[in-house]
């Protein structure tokens, strides 16, 4: 299931006390690689949420530093800001924190629209809910990896496969979750398969190898491994679907 702003909202007032922390995956267009504990368990540094970041703000001294609640007053960030901070297919909650913000679905509608009259426009915020979660959070967001890591291509536990686009190498850590960010969605591409995977039912369409970037065959043939075992495993667990 997706979950949307609407049942963020409320998770803290659904789950037991004694749970602290919560991982939101988007499981739509996400493959779990590995283990993401180190990710889950990263110390909030007293924030809301652990996010991959997708901005930095720059200094004047032209350095990267992480955007601030007061960030929202300057109409030269807002609009950067309302693009999204943090990419929202996989991050992490701290429950402690929103149990005593106890922010509803309300909360979130009512700054939707000041940030629309603000902004002038009679339209959404950008990208959704990362565009409205990165308003709400600002400067509450524990950005993985940072100040060690200033650089949006650092992304180990949301590793979104555009980083093909601009690079022609494998990253250099392993990434524990894969996320099929942008159009390309694996449900309406054309990628390299073992047909042998598959029962005859299924119509499979092959491509040459050569028309993916290099790393992106790998990580397809995977997601694909994965979701057409999920029934049978399922099943093997004694879970119906």
């Amino acid at each position: 299931m997706c979950l949307g702003i609407s049942q963020f909202s409320y998770v803290h007032r659904y789950l037991p006390n004694d749970i602290d922390r919560i991982m939101y995956i988007d499981v739509g267009d996400t493959f779990i690689a590995s283990d993401p504990s180190t990710y889950y368990d990263a110390d909030f540094q007293g924030n809301a949420l652990t996010v991959t970041p997708i901005r930095f703000k720059v200094t004047p001294e032209r350095n990267l530093a992480l955007y601030l609640e007061s960030d929202l007053s300057n109409m030269a960030l807002l609009p950067g800001i309302v693009r999204g901070l943090m990419n929202s297919d996989s991050y992490v909650i701290n429950l402690k924190m929103m149990r005593t913000l106890d922010f509803g679905i309300a909360d979130y509608t009512s700054l939707a629209i000041t940030l629309s009259r603000v902004l002038g426009k009679e339209e959404n915020v950008y990208w959704g809910d990362q565009g409205l979660l990165s308003a709400a959070f600002a400067g509450q967001m524990n950005v993985f990896g940072f100040p060690k890591y200033k650089d949006l291509y650092y992304m180990p536990h949301n590793f979104c496969m555009w980083y093909f686009d601009t690079k022609s190498v494998k990253p250099a850590y392993e990434p524990t979750i894969i996320h099929f960010a942008g159009s390309e969605k694996p449900w309406n591409l054309k990628y390299p398969i073992h047909t042998n995977l598959l029962n005859n039912k299924f119509e499979v369409t092959l491509n040459n190898l050569n028309i993916l970037k290099l790393g992106q065959a790998e990580y397809y043939y995977l997601w694909h491994e994965y979701s057409i075992k999920t029934d049978t495993l399922l099943k093997e667990l004694g879970i119906n679907n």
